[in-house]
């Protein structure tokens, strides 16, 4: 029983080590990228050493993005209005090393296409997959946004939509495009009202 209860301590720890790995990765870059708090210059944001870096729990992301982890996290604005924004981390472990993309809040600023890459190759065979694979992006820019949520749109042989809403308005839509063979082309993020 004792070596039974050891096993599974050590299986455990090895778990929380690599998810451990990702956001150690996550909260370091946010660190060295992010850094200075304390007097502020007029377009710097900073994390504070206290903030810290919430994992995102994402079923679809994590079959189809094995290799990635997504986490949460705020950090300071130089500005009054905006004192404080939310942020994505998508950390990816390559080759024994890790790398972490940032993406502020959608309300702050628009989605970055280099955050977007991420998801471009992937493959949704079924329109199910593919609506999953939008609601999942959303849920993602939900996660950030101010009363957010997300709420699937439309599907087609060679597109899906999902809504993020703040509250009770569609802050932005997500509309992912697919080839014929089902493999995902590029991903937009819209603002509806800009349309």
């Amino acid at each position: 029983m004792y070596v039974m209860k050891l096993a599974l301590l050590l299986v455990l720890a090895l778990f929380l080590g690599s998810v451990g790995g990702f956001g150690q990765a996550a909260y370091e870059h946010l660190r060295s990228v992010y850094k200075g708090c304390g007097v502020l210059a007029h377009s710097d944001h900073c994390f504070p050493k206290y903030q810290k870096v919430v994992a995102i729990e994402s079923k679809v992301l994590d079959e189809r993005l094995p290799g990635v982890r997504f986490f949460k996290s705020q950090l300071q604005t130089p500005y009054h209005e905006y004192p404080v924004v939310s942020v994505l981390v998508a950390t990816t472990k390559r080759d024994g090393g890790y790398s972490s993309k940032v993406c502020f809040s959608p309300m702050y600023q628009d989605v970055p296409q280099s955050f977007l890459a991420l998801f471009v190759g992937l493959h949704g065979a079924e329109k199910g997959a593919r609506l999953d694979l939008a609601e999942a992006v959303a849920q993602l820019l939900a996660e950030i946004t101010p009363e957010g949520r997300a709420k699937s749109g439309r599907t087609s042989a060679t597109s899906a939509v999902a809504h993020v809403y703040s509250g009770d308005r569609i802050w932005r839509t997500v509309h992912v495009d697919y080839g014929t063979d089902g493999v995902v082309q590029g991903l937009k993020v819209i603002n509806p009202k800009g349309d």
